[in-house]
């Protein structure tokens, strides 16, 4: 069974004492990589200031307090972007969520055709699915939250959906700018991550794993100070402005996400993408 990676408790607690400190590590001064070798929140070895400017305007990283006082002032439907972790149960939901017939000939093609089905496309036209049904509804604001996760069921990747909810909404007719979505995540650990979920179209991000008030205050000033060296003016200019580099991924796959965004460089294709949920 695959495994969905979270920071313990442990873990957690070291990273808020390490973006309150400000100490500069050895490791601050080697090169950036990807390999996940260097400490959480040690940001200024991306080229930031160690301290960010504290100038601050609308608050994008929000704490659970700020998001109980929008859940009490406005009209939000809560969407979970987990999804089943077996694919028989994923099939099931989304015959839940469409026409029998849909899935009769999304059946017929795996089993008669050989054409595979893409579990991590059933996750996303699932949520999507979700999302169309409580705009239906008249929900306009949108909190998209990984809060039911368990060995059961796993989160979607976040930016993924993000950038599939873009055009499967707009082949239903509906414009993303007329909605507000917010985006609940226990797997948030710096504001780059924070920064991405913003030019994609997230209008706040709660993290909750890093839920407490001096370190939601600092991840507010490391978005505005990386949203200031970009030459945005207000964050209000930077949400949705697509300001993201795809590296990596085949177009192909891209296309069937979004067609509007392209990789850098080609290295998985959808076959390895394609199952990344389920094995």
């Amino acid at each position: 069974m695959a495994m969905y990676y979270y920071p313990t408790k442990e873990e957690i607690e070291n990273q808020k004492s390490l973006i309150l400190s400000k100490e500069k590590l050895q490791e601050d001064s080697l090169i950036p990589s990807l390999d996940g070798k260097f400490t959480p929140f040690r940001y200024f070895k991306h080229g930031l200031d160690v301290s960010p400017s504290p100038s601050v305007g609308k608050k994008v990283v929000i704490s659970g307090k700020d998001l109980d006082t929008i859940l009490n002032q406005e009209k939000i439907a809560l969407v979970p972007y987990t999804v089943p972790f077996e694919r028989s149960y994923s099939i099931v939901e989304l015959q839940d969520l469409t026409s029998e017939k849909r899935i009769t000939n999304l059946l017929y093609d795996a089993v008669y055709e050989g054409i595979p089905i893409s579990d991590l496309k059933i996750g996303l036209e699932i949520v999507g699915l979700r999302i169309l049904d409580v705009i239906k509804s008249g929900y306009y604001n949108i909190l998209l939250s990984d809060f039911n996760i368990s060995q059961y069921r796993i989160p979607l990747p976040i930016t993924f959906l993000l950038m599939y909810l873009e055009n499967f909404l707009k082949e239903k007719g509906i414009d993303v700018r007329n909605l507000k979505f917010i985006v609940q995540s226990s797997e948030i650990k710096n504001p780059f991550e924070v920064a991405t979920l913003l030019s994609l179209g997230s209008s706040m991000v709660y993290p909750s794993s890093m839920d407490e008030e001096k370190v939601i205050d600092l991840l507010n000033q490391y978005v505005y100070d990386l949203i200031s060296k970009k030459g945005y003016k207000s964050i209000e200019e930077f949400i949705g402005s697509k300001n993201v580099n795809v590296i990596g991924l085949k177009n192909e796959f891209l296309e069937l996400i979004n067609p509007s965004y392209k990789s850098s460089f080609e290295v998985e294709g959808l076959s390895e993408i394609e199952s990344y949920l389920y094995t």
